[in-house]
Protein backbone atom coordinates (compact mmCIF):
# COMPACT_ATOMS: atom_id res chain seq x y z
CA UNK A 1 0.00 0.00 0.00
CA UNK A 2 1.33 3.44 -0.95
CA UNK A 3 0.76 6.56 1.19
CA UNK A 4 0.10 9.90 -0.51
CA UNK A 5 0.53 13.29 1.28
CA UNK A 6 -1.38 16.51 0.42
CA UNK A 7 -0.61 19.83 2.13
CA UNK A 8 1.86 22.66 2.33
CA UNK A 9 5.39 22.39 0.97
CA UNK A 10 7.03 21.68 4.36
CA UNK A 11 4.70 18.77 5.10
CA UNK A 12 5.12 17.18 1.63
CA UNK A 13 8.91 17.61 1.83
CA UNK A 14 9.09 16.08 5.28
CA UNK A 15 7.19 12.95 4.28
CA UNK A 16 9.20 12.63 1.07
CA UNK A 17 12.32 12.15 3.20
CA UNK A 18 10.92 8.82 4.38
CA UNK A 19 9.97 7.70 0.89
CA UNK A 20 6.37 8.93 0.64
CA UNK A 21 5.10 10.77 -2.39
CA UNK A 22 2.80 13.76 -2.23
CA UNK A 23 1.51 16.95 -3.79
CA UNK A 24 1.79 20.57 -2.58
CA UNK A 25 -1.57 22.42 -2.38
CA UNK A 26 -1.96 26.08 -1.45
CA UNK A 27 -5.65 26.58 -2.37
CA UNK A 28 -8.92 24.73 -1.98
CA UNK A 29 -8.98 24.00 -5.73
CA UNK A 30 -5.47 22.48 -5.63
CA UNK A 31 -6.52 20.31 -2.67
CA UNK A 32 -9.62 19.05 -4.55
CA UNK A 33 -7.55 18.19 -7.63
CA UNK A 34 -4.92 16.40 -5.52
CA UNK A 35 -7.61 14.40 -3.63
CA UNK A 36 -9.32 13.40 -6.88
CA UNK A 37 -6.06 12.28 -8.48
CA UNK A 38 -4.94 10.29 -5.40
CA UNK A 39 -8.37 8.67 -4.99
CA UNK A 40 -8.26 7.42 -8.60
CA UNK A 41 -4.76 5.94 -8.24
CA UNK A 42 -5.16 2.18 -7.54
CA UNK A 43 -1.73 2.02 -5.89
CA UNK A 44 -2.62 4.56 -3.21
CA UNK A 45 -3.97 2.92 -0.04
CA UNK A 46 -4.08 5.97 2.24
CA UNK A 47 -4.23 9.75 1.70
CA UNK A 48 -2.72 11.98 4.38
CA UNK A 49 -4.08 15.56 4.26
CA UNK A 50 -2.85 18.34 6.53
CA UNK A 51 -5.55 19.69 8.88
CA UNK A 52 -5.34 23.15 7.33
CA UNK A 53 -5.78 21.78 3.76
CA UNK A 54 -8.61 19.50 4.90
CA UNK A 55 -10.49 22.45 6.41
CA UNK A 56 -10.71 24.03 2.94
CA UNK A 57 -12.54 21.01 1.43
CA UNK A 58 -14.48 19.60 4.37
CA UNK A 59 -17.38 18.29 2.33
CA UNK A 60 -15.11 16.37 -0.05
CA UNK A 61 -13.13 14.98 2.91
CA UNK A 62 -16.28 13.71 4.58
CA UNK A 63 -17.47 12.18 1.30
CA UNK A 64 -14.23 10.27 0.88
CA UNK A 65 -14.31 9.03 4.47
CA UNK A 66 -17.77 7.49 4.18
CA UNK A 67 -17.11 6.01 0.73
CA UNK A 68 -17.05 2.19 0.74
CA UNK A 69 -14.31 2.03 -1.84
CA UNK A 70 -11.12 3.93 -2.39
CA UNK A 71 -8.20 4.80 -0.14
CA UNK A 72 -8.35 5.75 3.53
CA UNK A 73 -8.38 9.52 4.09
CA UNK A 74 -6.62 10.78 7.25
CA UNK A 75 -6.05 14.32 8.50
CA UNK A 76 -2.63 15.03 9.93
CA UNK A 77 -1.16 18.04 11.77
CA UNK A 78 0.86 20.50 9.79
CA UNK A 79 4.42 21.62 10.54
CA UNK A 80 3.10 24.01 13.19
CA UNK A 81 1.66 21.15 15.23
CA UNK A 82 -1.88 19.80 15.70
CA UNK A 83 -4.88 22.01 16.03
CA UNK A 84 -6.50 22.15 19.46
CA UNK A 85 -8.10 18.81 20.29
CA UNK A 86 -6.36 16.95 17.38
CA UNK A 87 -3.96 13.94 17.90
CA UNK A 88 -0.23 14.18 17.29
CA UNK A 89 1.28 13.09 13.97
CA UNK A 90 2.62 9.71 15.06
CA UNK A 91 -0.74 8.75 16.52
CA UNK A 92 -2.55 9.64 13.35
CA UNK A 93 -0.10 7.63 11.21
CA UNK A 94 -0.29 4.70 13.58
CA UNK A 95 -4.10 4.61 13.35
CA UNK A 96 -3.99 5.02 9.58
CA UNK A 97 -1.45 2.30 8.90
CA UNK A 98 -1.94 0.06 11.94
CA UNK A 99 1.85 -0.06 12.52
CA UNK A 100 4.21 2.02 14.54
CA UNK A 101 6.85 3.88 12.53
CA UNK A 102 9.66 2.38 14.60
CA UNK A 103 8.37 -1.13 14.16
CA UNK A 104 7.93 -0.58 10.46
CA UNK A 105 11.48 0.72 10.21
CA UNK A 106 12.87 -2.38 12.01
CA UNK A 107 10.83 -4.65 9.79
CA UNK A 108 12.03 -2.78 6.76
CA UNK A 109 15.65 -3.07 7.93
CA UNK A 110 15.22 -6.80 8.51
CA UNK A 111 13.61 -7.18 5.13
CA UNK A 112 16.42 -5.22 3.50
CA UNK A 113 18.97 -7.35 5.34
CA UNK A 114 17.26 -10.50 4.03
CA UNK A 115 17.12 -9.04 0.56
CA UNK A 116 20.83 -8.22 0.71
CA UNK A 117 21.63 -11.72 1.94
CA UNK A 118 19.49 -13.22 -0.81
CA UNK A 119 21.15 -10.95 -3.34
CA UNK A 120 24.58 -12.05 -2.16
CA UNK A 121 23.57 -15.69 -2.37
CA UNK A 122 22.16 -15.17 -5.85
CA UNK A 123 25.29 -13.31 -6.91
CA UNK A 124 27.49 -16.07 -5.47
CA UNK A 125 25.48 -18.76 -7.26
CA UNK A 126 25.48 -16.69 -10.43
CA UNK A 127 29.20 -16.11 -10.14
CA UNK A 128 29.81 -19.83 -9.62
CA UNK A 129 27.61 -20.71 -12.57
CA UNK A 130 29.31 -18.03 -14.68
CA UNK A 131 32.75 -19.36 -13.71
CA UNK A 132 31.61 -22.91 -14.55
CA UNK A 133 30.21 -21.73 -17.88
CA UNK A 134 33.46 -19.90 -18.63
CA UNK A 135 35.50 -22.98 -17.67
CA UNK A 136 33.29 -25.23 -19.81
CA UNK A 137 33.53 -22.76 -22.68
CA UNK A 138 37.33 -22.65 -22.35
CA UNK A 139 37.55 -26.45 -22.34
CA UNK A 140 35.22 -26.67 -25.32
CA UNK A 141 37.21 -23.97 -27.13
CA UNK A 142 40.46 -25.81 -26.37
CA UNK A 143 38.98 -29.09 -27.61
CA UNK A 144 37.69 -27.43 -30.78
CA UNK A 145 41.04 -25.73 -31.29
CA UNK A 146 42.83 -29.07 -30.90
CA UNK A 147 40.37 -30.70 -33.28
CA UNK A 148 40.78 -27.87 -35.79
CA UNK A 149 44.57 -28.16 -35.55
CA UNK A 150 44.36 -31.91 -36.08
CA UNK A 151 42.06 -31.46 -39.07
CA UNK A 152 44.32 -28.73 -40.47
CA UNK A 153 47.34 -31.00 -40.05
CA UNK A 154 45.51 -33.85 -41.78
CA UNK A 155 44.55 -31.55 -44.64
CA UNK A 156 48.13 -30.26 -44.84
CA UNK A 157 49.52 -33.78 -45.02
CA UNK A 158 46.93 -34.78 -47.59
CA UNK A 159 47.78 -31.74 -49.72
CA UNK A 160 51.51 -32.42 -49.37
CA UNK A 161 51.01 -36.07 -50.30
CA UNK A 162 48.98 -35.03 -53.33
CA UNK A 163 51.59 -32.46 -54.33
CA UNK A 164 54.37 -35.00 -53.91
CA UNK A 165 52.46 -37.56 -55.97
CA UNK A 166 51.88 -34.94 -58.65
CA UNK A 167 55.56 -33.96 -58.62
CA UNK A 168 56.57 -37.61 -58.86
CA UNK A 169 54.13 -38.21 -61.69
CA UNK A 170 55.34 -35.13 -63.56
CA UNK A 171 58.94 -36.12 -62.99
CA UNK A 172 58.30 -39.63 -64.29
CA UNK A 173 56.44 -38.20 -67.26
CA UNK A 174 59.29 -35.78 -67.92
CA UNK A 175 61.82 -38.60 -67.70
CA UNK A 176 59.74 -40.77 -70.01
CA UNK A 177 59.37 -37.87 -72.43
CA UNK A 178 63.09 -37.19 -72.26
CA UNK A 179 63.85 -40.87 -72.90
CA UNK A 180 61.46 -40.96 -75.84
CA UNK A 181 62.96 -37.78 -77.22
CA UNK A 182 66.46 -39.19 -76.78
CA UNK A 183 65.40 -42.39 -78.54
CA UNK A 184 63.77 -40.39 -81.30
CA UNK A 185 66.91 -38.30 -81.78
CA UNK A 186 69.03 -41.43 -81.66
CA UNK A 187 66.85 -43.20 -84.23
CA UNK A 188 66.85 -40.13 -86.43
CA UNK A 189 70.63 -39.93 -86.24
CA UNK A 190 70.84 -43.65 -86.92
CA UNK A 191 68.66 -43.34 -90.00
CA UNK A 192 70.65 -40.36 -91.19
CA UNK A 193 73.88 -42.31 -90.76
CA UNK A 194 72.48 -45.35 -92.55
CA UNK A 195 71.10 -43.23 -95.36
CA UNK A 196 74.45 -41.51 -95.66
CA UNK A 197 76.28 -44.86 -95.79
CA UNK A 198 73.99 -46.33 -98.44
CA UNK A 199 73.99 -43.06 -100.34
CA UNK A 200 77.74 -43.23 -100.48
CA UNK A 201 77.52 -46.90 -101.48
CA UNK A 202 75.28 -45.91 -104.42
CA UNK A 203 77.80 -43.31 -105.48
CA UNK A 204 80.56 -45.90 -105.26
CA UNK A 205 78.54 -48.30 -107.44
CA UNK A 206 78.06 -45.62 -110.05
CA UNK A 207 81.78 -44.86 -110.05
CA UNK A 208 82.42 -48.61 -110.27
CA UNK A 209 80.95 -48.62 -113.76
CA UNK A 210 83.98 -46.63 -114.93
CA UNK A 211 86.51 -48.95 -113.36
CA UNK A 212 88.41 -51.46 -115.56
CA UNK A 213 87.21 -54.36 -113.40
CA UNK A 214 83.55 -53.55 -114.13
CA UNK A 215 84.03 -52.89 -117.81
CA UNK A 216 85.72 -56.28 -118.23
CA UNK A 217 82.94 -58.12 -116.35
CA UNK A 218 79.85 -56.09 -117.29
CA UNK A 219 78.32 -58.76 -119.53
CA UNK A 220 78.77 -61.50 -116.96
CA UNK A 221 77.25 -59.28 -114.25
CA UNK A 222 74.20 -58.46 -116.40
CA UNK A 223 73.69 -62.16 -117.28
CA UNK A 224 73.77 -63.09 -113.57
CA UNK A 225 71.19 -60.40 -112.86
CA UNK A 226 68.92 -61.64 -115.68
CA UNK A 227 69.09 -65.25 -114.46
CA UNK A 228 68.26 -64.14 -110.89
CA UNK A 229 65.28 -62.06 -112.12
CA UNK A 230 63.90 -64.98 -114.19
CA UNK A 231 64.06 -67.25 -111.15
CA UNK A 232 62.38 -64.59 -108.98
CA UNK A 233 59.52 -64.34 -111.51
CA UNK A 234 59.06 -68.12 -111.51
CA UNK A 235 60.54 -68.73 -115.01
CA UNK A 236 57.86 -67.08 -117.11
CA UNK A 237 57.41 -68.28 -120.69
CA UNK A 238 58.29 -64.91 -122.21
CA UNK A 239 59.74 -61.72 -120.73
CA UNK A 240 61.48 -58.54 -121.77
CA UNK A 241 64.91 -57.57 -120.53
CA UNK A 242 65.29 -53.80 -119.94
CA UNK A 243 68.79 -52.41 -119.59
CA UNK A 244 70.38 -49.02 -119.02
CA UNK A 245 70.99 -47.20 -122.29
CA UNK A 246 74.76 -47.56 -121.93
CA UNK A 247 74.42 -51.33 -121.43
CA UNK A 248 72.16 -52.10 -124.41
CA UNK A 249 75.14 -53.15 -126.53
CA UNK A 250 76.32 -55.70 -123.95
CA UNK A 251 73.26 -58.00 -124.30
CA UNK A 252 71.76 -58.28 -127.78
CA UNK A 253 69.07 -60.72 -128.99
CA UNK A 254 71.64 -63.37 -129.75
CA UNK A 255 73.20 -63.16 -126.30
CA UNK A 256 69.75 -63.37 -124.71
CA UNK A 257 68.87 -66.46 -126.76
CA UNK A 258 72.06 -68.17 -125.63
CA UNK A 259 71.24 -67.24 -122.04
CA UNK A 260 67.63 -68.59 -122.31
CA UNK A 261 68.92 -71.97 -123.57
CA UNK A 262 69.74 -72.89 -120.00
CA UNK A 263 66.01 -73.36 -119.38
CA UNK A 264 65.64 -75.76 -122.34
CA UNK A 265 63.40 -73.48 -124.35
CA UNK A 266 60.81 -73.00 -121.60
CA UNK A 267 61.82 -69.34 -121.21
CA UNK A 268 62.12 -66.83 -124.02
CA UNK A 269 64.09 -63.60 -123.45
CA UNK A 270 63.66 -60.50 -125.60
CA UNK A 271 65.41 -57.17 -125.43
CA UNK A 272 63.05 -54.53 -124.07
CA UNK A 273 63.08 -50.74 -124.08
CA UNK A 274 65.92 -48.86 -122.35
CA UNK A 275 65.32 -48.33 -118.63
CA UNK A 276 66.10 -45.19 -116.64
CA UNK A 277 68.61 -46.88 -114.38
CA UNK A 278 72.36 -46.50 -113.93
CA UNK A 279 73.09 -50.24 -113.90
CA UNK A 280 71.55 -53.68 -113.62
CA UNK A 281 68.41 -55.09 -115.32
CA UNK A 282 64.59 -54.96 -115.09
CA UNK A 283 62.53 -57.94 -116.33
CA UNK A 284 58.90 -57.58 -117.38
CA UNK A 285 56.53 -60.44 -118.31
CA UNK A 286 55.11 -60.15 -121.79
CA UNK A 287 51.56 -59.39 -120.56
CA UNK A 288 52.95 -56.51 -118.44
CA UNK A 289 51.32 -57.69 -115.24
CA UNK A 290 54.58 -58.59 -113.48
CA UNK A 291 58.05 -57.13 -113.34
CA UNK A 292 61.16 -57.62 -111.27
CA UNK A 293 63.56 -54.77 -110.69
CA UNK A 294 67.07 -56.14 -110.42
CA UNK A 295 68.83 -52.87 -111.03
CA UNK A 296 71.79 -51.86 -108.91
CA UNK A 297 69.64 -49.25 -107.09
CA UNK A 298 66.85 -51.78 -106.34
CA UNK A 299 69.27 -54.42 -105.14
CA UNK A 300 70.97 -51.86 -102.91
CA UNK A 301 67.58 -50.86 -101.45
CA UNK A 302 66.71 -54.49 -100.71
CA UNK A 303 70.07 -55.04 -99.10
CA UNK A 304 69.59 -51.87 -97.10
CA UNK A 305 66.64 -53.43 -95.24
CA UNK A 306 68.65 -56.50 -94.43
CA UNK A 307 71.93 -54.80 -93.60
CA UNK A 308 70.84 -51.56 -91.89
CA UNK A 309 71.32 -52.86 -88.32
CA UNK A 310 74.73 -54.30 -89.17
CA UNK A 311 75.75 -51.13 -90.97
CA UNK A 312 74.72 -49.02 -87.93
CA UNK A 313 76.79 -51.23 -85.64
CA UNK A 314 79.78 -50.87 -87.90
CA UNK A 315 79.32 -47.11 -88.06
CA UNK A 316 79.02 -46.83 -84.28
CA UNK A 317 82.13 -48.98 -83.90
CA UNK A 318 84.04 -46.67 -86.16
CA UNK A 319 82.94 -43.67 -84.11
Amino acid sequence: MKLFVIGDADAVLGFSLVGMSGRVAHTAQEVREALQAAAQDPDVGAILVTEEAASWVREQMDALRIAKTGPIVVEIPGPGGPLPGRPALHGVIARATGVRLLSERRDMEQEMSGIKALSRAILDDTRGEAEQIVADAQREAAAKKHQAQAEAEAIRRKVLDHVWEEITRLRQRSLATARLEAQRVQLKRREELIEAVFGQAAQELQRLRQSPQYVGRIRAILEELVVDAVEQLGRPAECFVCLAAQDMAELDERALAQLAARWDGRVRLQLGRPAEIWGGVILEIADGRQRYDNSFAARLAREQVRLRARVYQLVQGEE
